[in-house]
């Protein structure tokens, strides 16, 4: 069968146009996203040595002012600031919008307002000592409409750079609602705040450098499910007997994030995490949901993004579709040449497997596709195996009728399998074989015409298994004789080393026939069972012969008819089997002869030299089955 044809080449193109047209459709990107959220919980915790740490205001700390309400946090926030400093800690941001403070507050109790000072005066010196990031946000009404949520002036603007140092705590989330990416810029680049939090934050750290013109959506490089970023209590911080020398070790040179994370606080949201349960640091396992990721975690990880430059980055359209072109041409020929339970078999293997790169791919910082080269196999398989359920097993059930009377189907689904389908009306290299019963007339007239019968199904039996067991396709039984080729439908190279293994098995088994004769007739004087068989090599007509009601599948041309003369040439010469030269020479020296002639034959104006085979050599390599030479 010729590695590809013109069926296999239009199912290949029509494959890929149908890739290239799902690899862009935004539809399957969203797909894909089942995988990648699998990939997240599957590889843990990706770094032991997190960059950035978040102080908790917490349960803890609020149960220890419980009278103290936030607007009035101002000398907190401004001695944990000085602390962090103090433990070495790099930039530090305020995950809160100060949108009101203890001085509004006065105000708006109609109080002194310089009674406030003493509050706000300390977290102002700490702002406009630098390093700090304020948070904003845009938010949008149902219309829409967005507003742009400012700390209060009275903080922003003892900022060093003003709203410059404001970032927005704005995530991006997918249309399913997990936050998978992140934008560095939210806004234009004449408006301030413009950039993100996280990205404000790690600009900072003077190891990053913030692209002005980065709007567009980068993937965030999670770290791990919830809680991998390490924490400490905001209440650490107001405890100087309390903080420890392995806590000011854990914040030293690194960024901080200071964030509410007590009960009532809602800024949680959907990570890659949420989709498949997580066991800790190690992967899946049953048992309630992980917790939401809070907002200031995913800050984090978008800072350490930032920072080390990892990012799953999807692989190129490119790479993709070399992939897929790859992936398609293996599995069309694979579908066409293996059954279809072999090829559902097969499908599975396949669509499991791809999950294989597509992690190995993860833990490499790059996003490959898994679902879309899973749904191209399916399509594949469904599509293939569809015409060969359609189209080719009408054309399987054309070739059963036509050869099954005389090729078992089990041939014939080898021959479907291997693509070999035989054209009717081929010129084919074969080895013809017609062998006959002596003294049939004979046999018949004394035996009559039931036990006549009888014998000649038992000796059918026994000779028909040792054609067969080498190949020979019974074309027609007539009477007394067969007819058998070998290497037509099916074509082999050594059908006359078949040809005279069959025939020489079957002197054999003629032999031993006679046996049988004996048990059941053993009060007739019948004359002694034997056989002849003349055997012939070269090019024959293959083809289905007669009409639409009735045909046969035949050989024809001088190959068969001289075989037919040779079969007779048995009875002439005294031989059992008579071999033309040319089935002598095909079969290889293999063959040991004993008579040798030349002889003139009916129909036919040149003469044939013929031999008389009376065994072939031992320890020759003969294939002994149809199987062999079809695997």
């Amino acid at each position: 069968m010729k590695l590809f044809n013109l069926k296999y080449i239009v199912i290949i193109l029509a494959l890929v146009v149908i890739a290239t047209l799902l690899s862009v459709n935004q539809t399957f990107h969203q797909q894909e996203t089942v995988y990648s959220d699998l990939w997240h919980s599957l590889s843990g915790q990706r770094d032991r040595n997190p960059q950035v740490v978040i102080v908790s205001l917490d349960e803890e700390t609020l149960n220890q002012q419980p009278d103290e309400p936030l607007v009035f946090w101002g000398p907190y926030f401004a001695s944990a600031i000085e602390r962090l400093r103090q433990a070495g800690a790099g930039p530090i941001g305020l995950d809160f919008i100060f949108s009101f403070n203890a001085e509004a507050w006065f105000q708006k109790h109609e109080l002194d307002p310089t009674l406030a000072m003493n509050f706000e005066a300390p977290i102002r010196q700490q702002l406009f000592q630098g390093d700090v990031v304020l948070a904003a946000a845009i938010d949008f009404n149902s219309q829409g409409e967005a507003t742009l949520l400012l700390p209060i002036d009275s903080l922003w603007r003892f900022l060093p750079n003003g709203l410059a140092d404001v970032g927005l705590l704005n995530l991006s989330e997918d249309q399913d609602g997990v936050v998978r990416q992140f934008i560095p810029q939210l806004l234009e680049n004449d408006i301030d705040p413009r950039f993100g939090f996280a990205t404000l934050l790690a600009s900072k750290s003077g190891t990053t450098q913030i692209d002005a013109q980065a709007t567009e959506r980068f993937n965030i490089g999670y770290l791990g499910g919830p809680g991998t970023i390490p924490s400490i209590s905001f209440s650490r911080l107001l405890d100087e007997t309390a903080f420890t020398e392995q806590e000011q070790a854990l914040l030293k040179n690194k960024i901080i994030i200071i964030s509410a994370e007590h009960a009532a606080h809602q800024d949680r949201h959907q990570t890659p995490y949420d989709r498949f349960q997580l066991g800790g640091e190690t992967g899946l396992m049953t048992g309630p949901m992980p917790k939401l990721m809070n907002g200031a975690e995913i800050q984090a990880n978008i800072i350490e993004t930032l920072l080390s430059g990892r990012s799953p980055r999807q692989v190129t359209l490119g790479y993709q579709l070399g992939f897929l072109f790859i992936l398609i041409v293996a599995i069309v020929l694979l579908f066409f040449r293996l059954s279809v339970w072999k090829a559902a078999i097969a499908a599975l293997i396949i669509v499991l497997a791809l999950t294989v790169p597509g992690y190995l791919a993860f833990t490499a910082d790059s996003l490959f596709p898994v679902f879309l080269p899973q749904l191209i196999v399916a399509i594949a398989f469904t599509g293939i195996i569809g015409l060969r359920l359609t189209g080719e097993e009408r054309e399987r059930r054309h070739m059963r009728k036509v050869f099954g009377r005389y090729i078992p189907d089990t041939v014939v689904d080898k021959l479907m399998a291997k693509g070999a389908r035989p054209d009717l009306g081929e010129m084919v290299d074969v080895t013809i074989m017609f062998s006959d019963i002596r003294n049939f007339t004979t046999l018949s007239e004394i035996l009559g015409p039931r036990k006549i019968l009888a014998l000649l199904n038992a000796y059918y039996e026994r000779s028909c298994e040792r054609i067969m067991a080498h190949g020979g396709i019974i074309d027609k039984f007539m009477g007394d004789g067969i007819m058998v080729i070998f290497g037509s439908p099916e074509k082999y190279p050594d059908h006359a080393r078949r040809a005279l293994q069959a025939a020489i098995e079957m002197r054999d088994v003629a032999q031993d026939f006679q046996t049988w004769v004996n048990q059941h007739h053993p009060d007739l004087e019948l004359p002694e069972f034997d056989i002849g068989i003349g055997i012939n090599t070269g090019e024959a007509l293959a083809g289905n012969i007669g009409f639409a009601k009735r045909s046969d599948f035949a050989t024809i041309g001088d190959t068969t008819n001289t075989a037919a003369r040779l079969e007779g040439l048995t009875k002439t010469l005294g031989w059992k089997i008579v071999a033309s030269a040319a089935t002598i020479d095909a079969a290889g020296d293999i063959v040991i002869t004993d008579g040798q002639d030349t002889c003139k034959v009916k129909g036919r104006d040149q003469e044939v030299d013929v031999f008389e085979v009376v065994d072939l050599k031992t320890g020759e390599p003969l294939t002994t089955g149809l199987s062999e030479t079809s695997s």
